[in-house]
């Protein structure tokens, strides 16, 4: 891994059938993010998992914290090491939100078997472009997807909600809701691969490789009470581009920050938790 710096290289040149001594210098840049982390260096059965872990991701809240019992846990299948959880373990940047484009990427598995959805639960899954660093508001009406404001891609067995936070101006609490589109996709209970391409005015998500849908953003601006800007308006597209929905006063944040997060008590599996810088 190469340091920010100069790297000095000496020699001598020849001019005019004279020989001088020559000096080079190479500027060195830090490297852009590209880090995968597989778990693999962690202890099967491992539970303290409330630090910081594979060089940039550090544990944001985890209820293994708060009331003491293992909901995340290291786990091994066929050789492979994995995290298992069965409530909230919110992951991010331990440096905060990353700068420029970049392309983030997860291997996720849903183990209930459950739809994550009803007016009494709160809907959770992969978020990222949001404010709220510990996940741990949520709607207030009947769609309960968790989270303060950003984007949320909520798999379930039969297909994938993607969820886009918005301002209500008149809310009791929190002043939030969401609005979503959802994709039928079966996923049944296997190691899915979901990954997100930010290029900051416009975001796509893959499933499998494949483009599920793309975002627009724009409308910049604040909100009262808040010191973040966000993205007002959202258009979502298909894979086709056809467009399925337009968000006005959307809660979606000019800084990237990038959560993962489970919801309520739904068991996941995750693995291969990937940051790419593009740019």
């Amino acid at each position: 891994t190469a340091n920010e710096g100069l790297i000095t290289v000496k020699g001598t040149a020849s001019l005019d059938g004279q020989t001088y001594p020559v000096e080079a210098y190479i500027q060195v840049i830090a490297p852009l993010y590209d880090v995968n982390c597989d778990f693999e260096d962690l202890d099967v059965g491992a539970t303290d998992l409330t630090g910081t872990f594979g060089d940039v991701w550090s544990v944001l809240f985890s209820l293994c914290t708060e009331i003491g019992r293992p909901y995340a846990t290291v786990t091994e299948e066929g050789g492979n090491r994995f995290v298992r959880n069965t409530a909230y373990w919110v992951v991010g940047l331990k440096d905060g939100a990353i700068e420029g484009d970049y392309e983030f990427s997860v291997n996720w598995r849903l183990l209930t078997g459950e739809t994550v959805g009803g007016p009494s639960e709160r809907l959770g899954g992969i978020a990222f472009r949001s404010a709220d660093k510990k996940l741990n508001h949520h709607d207030e009406d009947q769609n309960r997807v968790v989270g303060g404001s950003g984007i949320m891609i909520i798999p379930d067995e039969n297909g994938i909600r993607v969820a886009v936070k918005k301002y209500v101006p008149d809310g009791s609490n929190y002043h939030v809701t969401s609005e979503s589109v959802y994709f039928e996709l079966p996923l049944g209970n296997t190691f899915q691969h979901f990954s997100v391409i930010d290029t900051g005015d416009r975001i796509e998500i893959y499933v499998k490789d494949a483009l599920l849908c793309s975002l627009e953003l724009g409308n910049v601006g604040t909100y009262q009470g808040s010191s973040y800007e966000y993205a007002k308006s959202v258009k979502l597209m298909d894979a086709g581009g056809t467009t399925l929905l337009e968000v006005e006063d959307a809660l979606v944040t000019v800084d990237q920050a990038i959560h993962l997060i489970a919801r309520g008590w739904t068991s996941f599996d995750v693995d291969d938790l990937c940051i790419r810088q593009l740019t």
